[in-house]
Parts: C-alpha cells; structure tokens; sequence
C-alpha cells in the first residue's frame, strides 16, 4: 500500500500482512525537493544514486523518472560529473576538495632522546608534511638539513617556534630565518609569561617582517578562567598571522588537576559537568569555543598529539573520567618527560610491560592500564564502527578536522610518532602516515593496510587454470581466491565458516588446525567499542561507492552500496550469490 503524508511532504508504502515498512521518494517528491533547491538559490542538487532510479523503465514512467524530474525543475538539459576542479567565483580563486595543511611540529628536546634509532630530521618522509615546526635552537636543524628535505619536496616549508617569553627583536628574528633557511615563524604562547605588551607587538610582525616569511601562532586550549580571558585576546590577532595552532593538552597544560580529565577526547559526548569539568576539554567544545569569537576556519590549524598523557592512580580500580589522580606517570626510556610517553613507548608498555589497551566509550579516547598506572592516548589501531572500519581515533580526529573544513591539521610532534617503525608494527610514522593521506586527498573509504590483511586482489594469481580452481589466501587462510578458466585475476574472495580455515589439499574449508593469524584476544571486563586488529577479519567495506557486491563470508546474502552506504540483502531460499552476473541464482557453484 502506497501513502502520501500531506503534513510531512513525504511517501511510504508498507505491508501490514509482513510487517514490512519502505521510506521512499516518487517522482513527484524529487520534482518537489529539486523545486525547492531552486527557489532557495542553492548551486543544484545531487541525484543518489543514479544507478538505483529506474534505469529500464520497469515502474513505467520510462527509464531514468526520477533524473527526468530533476531536470525538468532544475531546466539542465545536461549532467556533469563532480570532480576536483578549480572554478572562479566572483574573481576570487577556489578549490573544491583542496589539499589541506599538514603541519608536523618537533619537540623541543627531540635533539636529546636517546635509544637504539635516535630521531633526525633526514629520518622524516618529506611528503608526509606541508610544514616542519621546529624550536629555533633546536640542534637537529640547520640550513643543510632545510635543503636537503626541500631538495625531495619543494613545497615543504620550515617555520621556526620561538617562545612568548624569549627576549628576541623582529630583527633577530629575520636574521635566524635567512640564517636556517627558514620560511616563517611559529610564536608559541605562553599563557603564564605573556604581556600585554607582546600581544601588541605581535600586531606589528607582519609589517615589518618580508612578505615571503610565514607567521602562525600556536597556543594551547584554555585550562581555567584566567587562560580563558587570555585566549581571546589571542584569537584576536587571527587577522596579523597566517594561521593559529591549536595544540593539544600536554603535561603541562594539565598540571593542575587532581582528577581524570577527557583531555584531547575526540568529541563532547559527555554531558559538561561544572564540578569535574567533564567535556570541557574535547576537540569539539575547544572547537566552538574559538570559532565562536569570529576566527575564519581556514585559518585555523588543530592539532592531534603522536603522545599519551600518563598519570598514577589514587585507586588502580578507578580510572573513569572524573576518577582522582595523583601525580604524572613515570617518563619514557626514550624521551624522558614526566607524564607524557611517545607513541612508540606506548606500544612498548602494551607489548612488554603487559599494558592492557581498551578504548573508553566515555570520552572517545584510547586508554592502556596496569596497576596504578594509566595512560591516555590515540592511535591507528582498526575500530569497528556500526558501517566502516577506521585506523584508530586517529582517523576519526583527523576526519572530524577535516570536515570541519579547517585550515589544516598539526601532528603533535612527529618525533613522537615511530619514526623506526621497530615498536608499533605498523611502520614507520603511523600516525603521521594516516593523517597525511586523510589531508592529502578527499576522504573515501578507508582501507585497512596490514600485514597479515588478506588482498582483496590478486591480478595474475589464476594465470594458466583450465578449470574452476580454489586457492588460498597466503595471507590468511581463513580466506581463499575462486578462479576461473582464461580470467587472470580472482572472480572472488571468500571467506570460511567461522572457526574453519582453508586446506589447499582438500581445496576446502576445514576444521583442520592449519597454521594461520589467531584470533584477537576479547577482554570481558573492559567497556568497549569493538574494536579489530591486524589479525582480525576485516567486515565488509564497498569497493566502489554505488553497485552489488558478493559477502565473503556467506554465498547466500550480499551487498549492495549506495553512495557507501552497506545494505546486507538476502537471497531468497535455495540460491547463492553468482559474483559474476551479480545475481542470485540456482547455478552458482562459487561458494563450496
């Protein structure tokens, strides 16, 4: 039965024998959204997706209704395709889907870490960052260093941090600039030592300073009121830099507080409590605090730290937001700084020290435990959200950035990250690596690259078979390839039973105990999302935005994707899914 709701402008239909209920858009309900797109004076209006109208004309309103409708209120005799173009709008230059700003700061003291791979600049990706933020003292960096970076990317640029309380003039300031080949300068704030004066001062930078230095300025988010007075006054100065840096919580920035903060959580998905500050300290409330005083986004940089905050416990059984502390955790082997370990120490203190590493549903942030002993931090570890899998919270921050359309990200620090890739397993720079792609093209799917991560193709792997043949999947045997005579790459990639793997001598799934990647180990007690790993198998992610595509794990049901939005679809009794005619049919002799 087909209804039109006059309150609501919208059409449904149902079966009450089934139980069945569809949401839906006729013709008419497309004709009447496209008409009002037009009359706000919206650019258009997008159709999704094209392959799921009425391509054959079946409901007999010929092929293609509801584009036809479109069209005809839209009066576009033609379709173009979205693509990342450069268009001129009243003079002024824009890019659609533009690269971002990757910034990748150095710690201070990265000149004095000290363990089996010490961390140089020359060890850096120079493709990873838009931008190289280093302390002007610094010995890690000189003008050699600059050219050698610059010599494999002629787009990096070097700013050099100098602190609000260092006694430096604007010429001296010019004069390390030429010095080190640098190409700008970052004005670290120090809300403890800043003066008044030295705002003012700041205001008169950009006049007196060469049109071809950079000037940022980067600050930390406000811990307490006072700091709150003085960040505005900060934001202020929005219009005499080029951008402004927001950096992430720190030891020192924390100092303060005797009880468990949601510091540098991904979102404000706890409710503020003004007692215990809760929710006072994620990205998205610090987010709104600063764009409220009238800060452009696009001039805004914010920053996801390669570090964790550690802490000691009052009590080793209470470690919830809003649960005492008290005092900062131990420092790293490594870096050495009281109450902030590296990624890669991290990784050590899970791997060695029997670390227990779960993600906190209550602030979105990653968390490892032992004893009295509690670290928060972020990483690229998969999560497994309701329909996509993502690399970490760090993906999930770098995306919220990302779309929030600002001016681009800051890795906090770079040196911070595994820069050996000898701790993580996940290679070098991690981190950094996962946040440079997000900025570097539009976002898409994510792809989970791992070691033991079955490929999804093998091109070349069925070369010379003369029959249907199943082969395994080197990579992990709880999957295998089905091949097909004269078709050089794989018609599927299938998954076995849950707990049966694939034997290449009985060419089948098998309850055999074959050597193959193990389960990932579930911890009971730990409030979590689920999360995966490399050794988990990966769910379904679409190919490609739009079609059908085969369910690894069960020949009878199917995918199908629309704008990359998963549906499971069943076939119906007694057929299977044939991978090639995309269709359920009584044939299909793909799934053994």
């Amino acid at each position: 039965t087909k209804v039109y709701n006059q309150e609501t402008r919208s059409s449904y239909a149902f079966n009450s024998k089934k139980k069945q209920w569809i949401s839906c858009d006729t013709v008419d309900d497309v004709a009447l959204i496209a008409r009002y797109a037009n009359l706000q004076g919206l650019a258009g209006v997008t159709l999704s997706s094209l392959g799921q109208d009425d391509v054959d004309g079946r409901c007999g309103n010929g092929p293609y209704p509801l584009l036809h409708a479109v069209a005809g209120i839209s009066n576009q005799n033609t379709i173009q395709e979205t693509t990342t173009t450069t268009q001129s709008i009243d003079n002024k230059r824009v890019r659609t889907n533009q690269v971002h700003n990757v910034f990748c700061s150095v710690n201070s003291n990265a000149d004095t870490y000290y363990g089996s791979t010490q961390f140089t600049l020359d060890q850096i990706d120079s493709n990873l960052c838009t931008h190289i933020i280093i302390d002007h003292n610094n010995s890690l960096f000189s003008a050699s260093v600059s050219d050698q970076l610059k010599s494999q990317n002629t787009d990096l640029k070097f700013l050099l941090t100098i602190n609000s309380n260092e006694n430096i003039t604007i010429n001296q300031w010019e004069d390390l600039l030429e010095k080190n080949k640098a190409d700008g300068i970052n004005i670290c704030m120090d809300s403890k030592t800043i003066t008044h004066d030295f705002l003012k001062q700041i205001a008169t930078i950009k006049s007196i300073l060469p049109d071809k230095y950079m000037i940022t300025i980067s600050f930390q988010s406000p811990a307490d009121a006072s700091d709150q007075k003085l960040l505005y006054k900060i934001l202020a100065l929005y219009e005499f830099v080029d951008y402004l840096i927001v950096l992430p919580f720190d030891e020192k920035s924390i100092g303060n507080f005797k009880e468990l903060q949601s510091w540098n959580s991904l979102a404000a998905l706890i409710q503020a409590n003004p007692d215990k500050h809760i929710g006072d300290f994620s990205m998205a409330s610090i987010l709104a605090f600063i764009l409220s005083s009238d800060v452009p986004k696009e001039k805004l940089i914010m920053g996801i730290p390669t570090y964790g905050l550690s802490f000691l416990l009052e009590n080793e059984n209470k470690y919830s937001i809003g649960d005492n502390i008290l005092a900062s955790g131990l420092p790293g082997r490594i870096t050495h700084i009281p109450g902030i370990l590296a990624s890669y120490e991290i990784c050590n203190a899970i791997q060695s020290n029997n670390y227990e590493r779960f993600l906190s549903n209550e602030s979105v942030i990653v968390m490892a435990h032992k004893k009295d002993n509690l670290i928060l931090f972020d990483d690229t570890q998969s999560l497994q959200l309701p329909r996509r899998i993502v690399n970490g919270t760090v993906e999930l921050k770098g995306k919220f950035i990302k779309q929030s359309q600002l001016g681009g990200v800051l890795v906090h620090s770079i040196d911070m990250d595994d820069y050996s890739g000898k701790f993580c397993n996940r290679g070098k720079y991690p981190i950094t690596s996962v946040i440079s792609g997000l900025f570097s093209k539009p976002i898409t799917p994510p792809s989970i690259e791992t070691t033991t991560t079955p490929s999804k193709q093998k091109t070349g792997l069925c070369s010379g078979i003369k029959t249907k043949d199943l082969i395994v999947d080197e990579a992990d045997c709880h999957y295998y390839y089905v091949c097909l005579p004269n078709i050089d790459a794989p018609v599927a990639h299938l998954q076995c039973p849950s707990n049966m793997r694939f034997s290449k001598r009985l060419k089948a799934c098998t309850q055999e105990d074959l050597p193959c990647s193990s389960k990932p180990k579930v911890n009971k007690n730990k409030e979590t999302l689920e999360a995966t790993t490399s050794e988990t198998k990966p769910k379904f992610i679409c190919p490609m935005p739009d079609g059908i595509f085969a369910d690894v794990s069960d020949c009878t049901q199917y995918f199908a994707c629309s704008n990359n939005i998963i549906s499971p679809m069943k076939c119906p009794a007694s057929l299977k899914f044939n991978s090639q005619s995309k269709q359920c049919d009584w044939s299909s002799d793909l799934c053994p």
